[in-house]
């Protein structure tokens, strides 16, 4: 694992659970912080994915009306270790060949824990954007961080990802984008 996050070595990996927008407000900030990391990823050339995960319209594009950007290719996946690698999201990651994995989404307490921990079996460098992984249950937040680092996940921020793009970036019109995002 690298001590600063290369654009090079990176995939961003956005995870949305069908129908859970707007629980107690706590999408809004997570939904920004997402969009933050996609538009910086965009600047650096970064690959991007969005997974859906959930019981209704599973593999179909989020509904109209939802924030996040629309650009990352749109992926279903499972949560079930023994056939993440196999789905179409895992080949779409796999064929990125890179090795860090930033990951965020809804619900940190559910599907972006176990996305989190079946890429780290994959044996991708997992950097958790706490700020962009609102839990669903709020009371669970502290534990779920708390088993994932214990697993080998890192947590990080969105800027602080951003920030460390910036510092590897030579080109000083690419970082100035990336300042203006944070």
């Amino acid at each position: 694992m690298a001590p600063l996050l290369k654009p090079s070595d990176c995939i961003v990996l956005i995870v949305e659970r069908d129908g859970d927008f707007d629980v107690e407000g706590r999408v809004d900030a997570g939904i920004a912080h997402g969009t933050r990391i996609l538009k910086a990823a965009a600047v650096c050339g970064i690959p991007t994915f969005r997974a859906a995960q959930g019981t209704a319209n599973v593999g179909v594009a989020p509904a109209a009306g939802n924030p996040l950007l629309p650009d990352p290719p749109h992926h279903s996946h499972s949560t079930k270790a023994s056939a993440w690698a196999d789905t179409p999201l895992g080949a779409a990651l796999a064929a990125s060949d890179r090795s860090s994995l930033l990951l965020g989404g809804y619900w940190l307490d559910e599907c972006v824990t176990f996305t989190a921990l079946n890429a780290l079996a994959e044996g991708y460098d997992v950097y958790l954007l706490t700020d962009a992984s609102p839990p669903l249950d709020v009371n669970e937040r502290y534990t779920a961080i708390l088993r994932l680092v214990q697993a080998g996940v890192v947590p990080t921020t969105t800027k602080q990802a951003i920030r460390e793009w910036a510092a590897d970036i030579a080109d000083a019109s690419q970082r100035g984008q990336l300042i203006a995002i944070l």
